[in-house]
């Protein structure tokens, strides 16, 4: 059994089979690709992965913050003009003095 997630796997599903799925990963806390993994595990192994749910619970509540940012930012670049949303733009841009610089 791998310890590290190495090996992608691509499935085609109809839509209303890929919406259901993610609507049960969600339920759960989870993403669709979490859940499916999850989900993967338990029929070939017959168990549950070594996760805990405050695992799942923090990462949701993450997600959660990422989200709210995220927003908040969008709705303020709105209200820039498209001048000033490029000098924000490159102001956050990695690689600025200050801020992580990766080639």
């Amino acid at each position: 059994m791998a310890s590290r997630l190495t090996s992608p796997l691509c499935v085609r599903l109809t839509e209303d089979l890929r919406v259901a799925a993610h609507q049960l990963a969600s339920q759960q806390g989870m993403t669709l690709a979490e859940w499916l993994r999850d989900l993967v595990y338990r029929t070939v192994y017959g168990t549950t992965p070594d996760v805990t749910e405050g695992y799942y619970q923090g990462r949701t509540a993450g997600l959660h913050v990422v989200m709210a940012v995220a927003t908040r930012v969008l709705d303020e670049l709105r209200d820039l003009t498209p001048e000033q949303a490029q000098a924000f733009v490159a102001e956050t841009l990695p690689g600025r003095p200050g801020r992580d610089s990766r080639g």
